[in-house]
Protein backbone atom coordinates (compact mmCIF):
# COMPACT_ATOMS: atom_id res chain seq x y z
CA UNK A 1 0.00 0.00 0.00
CA UNK A 2 1.49 3.11 -0.95
CA UNK A 3 1.71 5.87 2.35
CA UNK A 4 -0.57 8.53 2.16
CA UNK A 5 1.92 10.77 4.17
CA UNK A 6 1.50 14.68 3.72
CA UNK A 7 5.06 15.83 3.09
CA UNK A 8 6.36 18.96 4.38
CA UNK A 9 8.12 21.04 4.16
CA UNK A 10 6.25 22.51 1.00
CA UNK A 11 8.28 22.46 -2.08
CA UNK A 12 10.82 24.61 -3.06
CA UNK A 13 11.86 25.02 0.64
CA UNK A 14 15.01 22.56 0.20
CA UNK A 15 16.71 20.18 -3.20
CA UNK A 16 15.32 17.56 -1.01
CA UNK A 17 11.65 18.12 -0.98
CA UNK A 18 11.57 19.30 -4.58
CA UNK A 19 12.70 15.57 -5.61
CA UNK A 20 10.54 14.11 -3.49
CA UNK A 21 7.14 16.55 -4.47
CA UNK A 22 8.17 15.48 -7.67
CA UNK A 23 8.23 11.72 -7.79
CA UNK A 24 4.87 11.80 -5.87
CA UNK A 25 3.25 13.85 -8.49
CA UNK A 26 4.99 11.69 -11.07
CA UNK A 27 3.94 8.78 -9.28
CA UNK A 28 1.24 8.61 -7.10
CA UNK A 29 -0.22 5.29 -6.37
CA UNK A 30 3.39 3.71 -6.91
CA UNK A 31 5.72 5.83 -4.59
CA UNK A 32 6.12 5.09 -0.72
CA UNK A 33 8.15 8.15 -0.47
CA UNK A 34 8.66 8.10 3.14
CA UNK A 35 11.53 6.17 2.46
CA UNK A 36 12.71 8.49 -0.31
CA UNK A 37 12.55 11.45 1.71
CA UNK A 38 14.62 9.53 4.70
CA UNK A 39 17.23 8.50 1.53
CA UNK A 40 17.89 11.61 -0.41
CA UNK A 41 17.78 13.52 3.18
CA UNK A 42 20.76 11.54 4.89
CA UNK A 43 22.02 11.62 1.40
CA UNK A 44 22.37 15.30 1.65
CA UNK A 45 22.95 15.82 5.08
CA UNK A 46 26.36 13.12 4.35
CA UNK A 47 27.86 15.66 1.71
CA UNK A 48 26.93 18.36 3.32
CA UNK A 49 28.32 17.45 6.50
CA UNK A 50 31.61 15.65 4.48
CA UNK A 51 31.77 19.16 2.94
CA UNK A 52 32.21 20.98 6.67
CA UNK A 53 34.28 18.42 7.83
CA UNK A 54 37.17 18.74 5.49
CA UNK A 55 37.32 22.49 5.48
CA UNK A 56 38.28 21.22 9.11
CA UNK A 57 41.50 19.00 7.92
CA UNK A 58 42.87 21.90 5.60
CA UNK A 59 45.23 22.95 9.04
CA UNK A 60 46.06 19.56 9.54
CA UNK A 61 49.22 18.85 8.53
CA UNK A 62 49.43 15.38 6.10
CA UNK A 63 46.22 14.48 5.87
CA UNK A 64 45.62 14.95 2.19
CA UNK A 65 41.55 13.93 2.51
CA UNK A 66 39.15 12.42 5.16
CA UNK A 67 40.09 9.05 4.23
CA UNK A 68 43.50 9.56 5.45
CA UNK A 69 42.35 10.74 9.11
CA UNK A 70 39.85 7.53 8.61
CA UNK A 71 43.08 4.88 8.90
CA UNK A 72 44.59 6.95 11.68
CA UNK A 73 41.57 7.28 13.55
CA UNK A 74 41.00 3.32 13.45
CA UNK A 75 44.35 2.70 14.43
CA UNK A 76 44.61 5.41 17.39
CA UNK A 77 41.34 3.68 18.49
CA UNK A 78 42.40 0.41 18.46
CA UNK A 79 45.91 1.09 19.82
CA UNK A 80 47.31 -2.00 18.10
CA UNK A 81 48.60 -2.93 14.74
CA UNK A 82 46.20 -4.27 11.88
CA UNK A 83 46.58 -5.68 8.87
CA UNK A 84 45.56 -3.67 5.41
CA UNK A 85 42.51 -6.11 4.95
CA UNK A 86 41.05 -5.48 8.00
CA UNK A 87 41.30 -1.94 7.29
CA UNK A 88 39.86 -1.56 4.00
CA UNK A 89 37.24 -4.13 5.38
CA UNK A 90 35.93 -1.79 8.20
CA UNK A 91 36.41 1.61 6.27
CA UNK A 92 34.33 0.10 3.27
CA UNK A 93 37.36 0.44 0.80
CA UNK A 94 39.11 -1.85 -1.68
CA UNK A 95 42.03 -3.17 -1.09
CA UNK A 96 43.62 -0.57 -3.90
CA UNK A 97 41.99 2.21 -1.86
CA UNK A 98 43.74 1.38 1.54
CA UNK A 99 46.90 0.85 -0.50
CA UNK A 100 46.87 4.61 -1.63
CA UNK A 101 45.90 6.21 1.76
CA UNK A 102 48.58 3.70 3.25
CA UNK A 103 51.24 4.49 0.93
CA UNK A 104 50.48 8.34 1.67
CA UNK A 105 50.18 8.07 5.62
CA UNK A 106 53.81 5.92 5.56
CA UNK A 107 55.33 8.68 2.89
CA UNK A 108 54.63 11.49 5.99
CA UNK A 109 55.74 8.86 8.20
CA UNK A 110 52.26 8.62 9.78
CA UNK A 111 52.31 4.99 9.42
CA UNK A 112 54.40 2.00 10.04
CA UNK A 113 53.96 -1.20 7.72
CA UNK A 114 55.50 -3.79 9.84
CA UNK A 115 56.04 -7.67 8.87
CA UNK A 116 56.64 -9.58 6.20
CA UNK A 117 57.42 -7.32 2.86
CA UNK A 118 56.69 -10.06 0.21
CA UNK A 119 53.03 -11.29 1.89
CA UNK A 120 51.02 -8.25 1.95
CA UNK A 121 48.65 -10.27 4.02
CA UNK A 122 50.97 -10.72 7.22
CA UNK A 123 51.73 -7.08 7.07
CA UNK A 124 50.61 -4.81 10.36
CA UNK A 125 50.27 -1.19 10.30
CA UNK A 126 50.82 0.45 13.12
CA UNK A 127 50.65 4.48 13.99
CA UNK A 128 53.85 5.98 14.82
CA UNK A 129 54.07 8.63 17.34
CA UNK A 130 53.59 11.37 14.34
CA UNK A 131 50.77 9.62 13.18
CA UNK A 132 49.00 9.55 17.18
CA UNK A 133 49.57 13.60 17.26
CA UNK A 134 48.61 14.34 13.82
CA UNK A 135 45.16 11.44 14.57
CA UNK A 136 44.79 13.47 18.01
CA UNK A 137 44.97 16.91 16.34
CA UNK A 138 42.64 15.84 13.01
CA UNK A 139 40.01 14.30 15.87
CA UNK A 140 39.86 17.76 17.46
CA UNK A 141 39.66 19.80 15.07
CA UNK A 142 36.51 17.85 13.66
CA UNK A 143 35.19 17.73 16.83
CA UNK A 144 34.99 21.84 16.60
CA UNK A 145 33.72 21.19 13.58
CA UNK A 146 30.96 18.55 13.71
CA UNK A 147 29.75 20.55 17.05
CA UNK A 148 29.46 23.47 14.83
CA UNK A 149 27.39 21.49 12.43
CA UNK A 150 24.84 20.05 14.34
CA UNK A 151 24.64 23.44 16.53
CA UNK A 152 21.25 24.40 15.06
CA UNK A 153 19.66 21.10 16.16
CA UNK A 154 17.90 21.32 19.80
CA UNK A 155 19.95 18.65 22.10
CA UNK A 156 17.09 16.29 22.04
CA UNK A 157 16.45 16.34 17.93
CA UNK A 158 20.34 15.06 18.18
CA UNK A 159 19.66 12.34 20.38
CA UNK A 160 16.85 11.62 18.51
CA UNK A 161 18.55 11.59 15.14
CA UNK A 162 20.90 9.66 16.49
CA UNK A 163 19.30 6.87 18.07
CA UNK A 164 17.35 6.42 14.84
CA UNK A 165 20.77 6.45 12.95
CA UNK A 166 21.79 3.27 15.39
CA UNK A 167 19.19 1.63 15.00
CA UNK A 168 19.08 1.52 11.54
CA UNK A 169 23.25 0.67 11.31
CA UNK A 170 22.79 -2.01 13.65
CA UNK A 171 20.81 -3.72 10.86
CA UNK A 172 22.66 -2.78 8.14
CA UNK A 173 26.66 -3.09 9.74
CA UNK A 174 29.19 -6.39 10.65
CA UNK A 175 29.21 -5.13 14.07
CA UNK A 176 32.10 -3.79 15.94
CA UNK A 177 35.52 -3.41 15.01
CA UNK A 178 37.24 -6.98 15.17
CA UNK A 179 40.08 -7.67 17.41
Amino acid sequence: MVSTRTLRPEPDTDYTADAVFAWQRLMPDEVDVSALEATLRLRRACILLEEHLRGSLRDVPHLDNFGDYEVLSLLRRRGKPVTPGALAKRLHVTKAGITGRLKRLEAHQLIRMDGDKSDGRKRQVALTGAGRRVADRAFRALHRSQRDFFARLEPIDRHALTDALHRLLVQHEDGPEPD
